[in-house]
C-alpha cells in the first residue's frame, strides 16, 4: 500500500504557491480599486448617473495591463436600480488584439433575446450574499471574448447598493501556471475550484469544467481563512491516503503528456456553460 509521500506533498506545495502568487496579488489590486471606487464622491450618492462612474476606465485599464496575460477582462457591474438612469449596467473591458483594451458591450435589454441578465448569475450573487470575495467558474465568457475564464468578484457596498467588482481570469494561462509547477506527468493532479469543478490539471482525462470526485485526496490551495468565499483545492485523482495509487496506463500517460503539449501550446479545455 502507497501512502501519500513526501515527493507528492512537495509538489502539491509547489503548485499551491504558484497558484497563490499569481491570485493574492490580484485581489490585493481589486481591493485597492474597491477602496478607490467607494472613496469617489459618486458611491456618497443615493441614485448617481452613469456617467458619474466614468473613472473606473482609468482603474480597471491599468489593472488588465499590469495583470496580463493572467486576466482578460475587468469590470464593475452595477446594483440594479442603483442607477438614476440606467436600470442596470456593467462597466467591463476586456483585452483586445494588439494589446489594446476595449469596453464591452452587454444586451441589457430585458426584451431582447439576448437579454444578460447579471443580477441572476452567481458571480454578481455570492460576493454581495457572503460579503468576500469569490471565485467563479470555469464559464465561456458571455461578452464579446467567448474565452473560458474563471470570475473573481468582490462586493463594493457603496450609499446607492452593493456594486460587485471583478475581473476574468485566462483559464488557459491559470492552467499554465499549474501544469508548470507540477511539472511532472505523473502522478495526476488537478487544481480544482468552488462547486467541485476542475480548473487546471496536468492530465487530460481531467479537462477544466469536469466534475471532480470528492474520493479523491485533497489539499486546501485558498478557503475563507484566506478571507476568500471559494474554497480551492488541489486533488490526486488516482492517490487514496492509506490506499494504493492506481498504476499509469500507456493510454493515460500519452493522454497527460497531450495535456502538457495543449497546455504549452495555449489551449485550454472546455468550460461547462457561459456566465
Amino acid at each position: 500500500m502507497v501512502e501519500i509521500d513526501i515527493a507528492m506533498t512537495i509538489t502539491v506545495e509547489r503548485a499551491v504557491l504558484a497558484i497563490r502568487s499569481a491570485i493574492q496579488p490580484l485581489l490585493s489590486e481589486l481591493r485597492v480599486i474597491s477602496a478607490a471606487l467607494q472613496r469617489n464622491r459618486a458611491a456618497g450618492l443615493v441614485a448617481p448617473p452613469r456617467c458619474a462612474f466614468d473613472f473606473m476606465a482609468e482603474l480597471v485599464v491599468p489593472l488588465l495591463e499590469r495583470q496580463g496575460p493572467l486576466i482578460v477582462g475587468a469590470g464593475v457591474a452595477y446594483s440594479p436600480g442603483s442607477l438614476v438612469d440606467q436600470v442596470s449596467w456593467l462597466d467591463w473591458w476586456s483585452r483586445r488584439d494588439l494589446g489594446r483594451f476595449g469596453h464591452v458591450w452587454y444586451d441589457l435589454d430585458p426584451q431582447s433575446v439576448s437579454f444578460y441578465d447579471y443580477a441572476s448569475r452567481e458571480w454578481f450573487q455570492a460576493p454581495r450574499e457572503s460579503g468576500l470575495p469569490v471565485a467563479i467558474g470555469p464559464y465561456v465568457d458571455a461578452g464579446e471574448t467567448f474565452v473560458n475564464t474563471v470570475r473573481l468578484a468582490m462586493p463594493v457596498p457603496t450609499a446607492s447598493g452593493i456594486h460587485v467588482l471583478g475581473c476574468d481570469l485566462s483559464l488557459a494561462h491559470l492552467e499554465s501556471l499549474f501544469v508548470q509547477a507540477i511539472a511532472a506527468v505523473d502522478p495526476v493532479f488537478a487544481l480544482v475550484g468552488g462547486g467541485g469543478r476542475v480548473l487546471a490539471s496536468n492530465s487530460a482525462r481531467h479537462a477544466p469544467g469536469a466534475k471532480a470526485s470528492d474520493a479523491w485526496h485533497s489539499w486546501p490551495a485558498f478557503s475563507a481563512e484566506d478571507g476568500f468565499g471559494t474554497v480551492w483545492t488541489i486533488r490526486a485523482p488516482d492517490a487514496y491516503p492509506g490506499g494504493r495509487r492506481r498504476p499509469s496506463s500507456h493510454a493515460g500517460t500519452c493522454a497527460s503528456r497531450r495535456s502538457i503539449s495543449r497546455v504549452a501550446a495555449g489551449v485550454s479545455g472546455t468550460a461547462e456553460r457561459a456566465t
